[in-house]
């Protein structure tokens, strides 16, 4: 099976309760790609509007034809410049994996084959599993801890770099602030881009 448990770094614990106000953003992103820093005025308090990772919001399941998993972020909060960055919001991501019951037997190869689709436990992200019709549906919701931090920080050109080494790309347009984080996660660039308004 294709590795589709996304955003890793950030996980550190679940829950089933969660902050009110999330703006979803399902399968598309408002951040146009590809995504072009331009750098601008970060001064203000800026509340999140979106937070999205385009190469993580559909994948296919490669153990069963027709399979596929879908990923919807949501984010809640607020991120202020002024002498510092100061950072407080919270991120949920929801997880949905739809695949032919014919694929009861191919799912999981080191499990064998499931009876039926409420059995099926082997997706961590999503691991609640019915069916629907001739297909099985599994869901999952992770909360993250929420991001309460403060940082110095300085800008170069379309760039701003906390006092811990960490770069954003960003772009700020009118009450639009667009922010882009790539990381290293497993060997691979990990690209999340968040949308915030003043």
């Amino acid at each position: 099976m294709k590795r589709w448990l996304p955003v890793l770094l950030l996980v550190v614990g679940c829950g089933s309760e969660e902050p009110p106000g999330f703006t979803d953003v399902i399968v598309t992103c408002e951040v146009p790609e590809p995504f072009k820093a331009c750098g601008g005025d970060l001064q203000g308090t800026w509340q999140a509007t979106s937070l999205c990772s385009p190469q993580l919001l559909e994948q296919s399941i490669d153990s069963c034809s027709g399979g596929r998993v879908l990923i919807e972020f949501g984010l809640v909060g607020a991120w202020t410049f002024d002498d510092l960055s100061r950072r407080d919001f919270s991120i949920r991501q929801r997880s949905r994996a739809i695949f032919p019951q014919s694929c009861l037997a191919d799912i999981a190869p080191d499990r064998g084959s499931f009876e039926n689709c409420q059995d099926v436990d082997v997706l961590e992200a999503a691991p609640i599993c019915s069916s629907r019709g001739d297909n099985c549906l599994c869901s999952g919701t992770q909360l993250y801890p929420p991001t309460e931090e403060q940082s110095t920080y300085t800008v170069n050109d379309s760039m701003f770099v906390h006092d811990t080494g960490t770069e954003f790309e960003y772009c700020q347009r009118g009450d639009v602030l667009d922010i882009k984080l790539e990381q290293e996660v497993d060997g691979q660039t990990l690209t999340l881009i968040s949308r915030w308004q003043r």
